[in-house]
């Protein structure tokens, strides 16, 4: 959403002046800066950015957002600050003493204050947390009153509604226009039927929706505490790694579910990945002795089952015939036992997402490596995409390892459902 106020004057010499601001909200109240002049939102104009080739006095290239941000909150209050997602911009054309014909361009954000780590550089200015309908009369700046309007009407949209219920979707693809774009393979699965389900908050053009699968919540659409509420009692999880479309679900997890939801990144790879099978061949050979390399059957299907370090290979199959029909995977035996493997967690149309496991005693010893090079010429020789998603930098060091290209990263949240906090 943007707004412009004023009226541009023809052939007028205007100072154009980008900046970036944070709203912190904390119970009930917003941060603002209180000066002489007035209260101002917390941020400012934005400087040369000479570590990105500008030079100083060169205003042609300038900091960006978070960074002007972060320097505006440390010098103007002496704070650390997360800064959430995009709420709004506006620009201004009005004249001022100061300097003429002046051209504010601002972006707003969502946020908090962290920690006081050094005294303010502007000592005229006074952190002071208000009602956000006083902050809109008390703002100096029309547009930052307006930006804070803009935020309020936000957030009284993540408010409970009575009307709000949650249904599981039929079929799930209802809610496909909220995913799109998202590659992400568990998602494809719910929404094509094929494993787990999607919920709505109404089965007919849903607003908003849960992807869910095993262990994981995929959430888009528009953000709702309610929702997310009546998710949680929904689902038979004591634990969901929930995935948000952007900054204000991740805001709507944290709130609703507080301590019991640790912020994690995951990482993504390309789900075009063109493999070097001759090098994969090799790299699946490496077999050490005294181990054999085995197709996952039914026996070892029902001995991972059994298992806790290895269930997510066939935990989301509830029969070996399922898990024949829809999933494949390999494994390294050793002494009729498996000690590591690469297998199926989920199937979509075209593909599996892979689940990588060794056992404690066994690890650093390349063994994940060979399972996974033997799974993915599996699902090459069969027609199928072998995507991965890395829980962690090791992962993904694993994934470039065998020819996946990283994507990007990317947030979730380890939620702790096993009290059902939160709701």
């Amino acid at each position: 959403m943007h707004k412009i106020f004023g009226t541009r004057i023809e052939n007028a010499d205007y100072y154009h002046r980008p900046g970036a601001y944070v709203i912190p909200y904390r119970d009930g109240k917003i941060a603002v800066a209180r000066t002489p002049k007035g209260d101002f939102l917390l941020g400012g104009g934005k400087e040369p950015a000479a570590d990105c080739g500008g030079a100083a006095g060169d205003r042609t290239v300038l900091e960006d957002d978070l960074t002007c941000i972060r320097r505006e909150c440390l010098e103007e209050v002496g704070m650390t600050v997360r800064v959430g997602s995009r709420i709004c911009s506006a620009e201004t054309f009005c004249q001022i003493p100061e300097c003429g014909y002046f051209h504010p361009i601002q972006v707003y954000y969502e946020g908090d204050l962290l920690e006081k780590i050094q005294q303010p550089v502007e000592p005229d200015h006074q952190l002071v947390w208000v009602d956000p309908k006083e902050a809109a009369d008390s703002l100096f700046v029309l547009q930052q009153r307006w930006a804070v309007e803009r935020y309020m009407e936000r957030l009284q949209g993540r408010q409970p509604h009575p009307d709000c219920d949650i249904v599981k979707l039929d079929p799930p693809d209802r809610a496909a226009h909220l995913f799109r774009g998202w590659q992400e393979t568990l998602i494809w699965s719910c929404l094509q039927g094929v494993m787990g389900c999607v919920y709505g908050d109404r089965q007919e053009t849903p607003a908003s929706a849960a992807a869910v699968l095993g262990d994981f919540c995929f959430l888009a659409g528009r953000p709702s505490r309610t929702f997310l509420s009546h998710l949680s009692k929904r689902v038979r999880q004591d634990y969901l790694i929930m995935v948000p479309a952007d900054g204000t679900w991740g805001d709507v997890i944290e709130t609703q579910f507080k301590e019991s939801a640790k912020k994690i990144t995951r990482y993504a790879t390309k789900k075009d990945t063109r493999f070097d099978r001759t090098k994969l061949q090799a790299m699946s050979r490496t077999v050490p002795e005294g181990m054999e390399l085995k197709i996952l059957d039914r026996e070892i299907f029902d001995m991972a089952r059994g298992l806790s370090w290895c269930r997510d290979w066939v935990v989301q199959f509830d029969s070996y015939e399922e898990f024949s029909e829809k999933g494949l995977g390999v494994v390294l035996m050793r002494g009729g036992e498996p000690v590591s493997g690469a297998s199926s967690y989920s199937s979509y149309e075209r593909g599996i997402e892979i689940e990588i496991d060794t056992r404690e005693d066994c690890r650093r010893q390349g063994l994940a490596r060979i399972c996974a090079a033997a799974l993915i010429l599996q699902c090459l020789d069969r027609g199928l995409y072998p995507s991965w998603d890395a829980h962690n930098e090791a992962s993904l060091a694993l994934a470039k390892q065998l020819g996946y290209v990283f994507d990007h990263a990317y947030t979730a949240y380890e939620v702790d459902l096993s009290g059902r906090s939160g709701v």
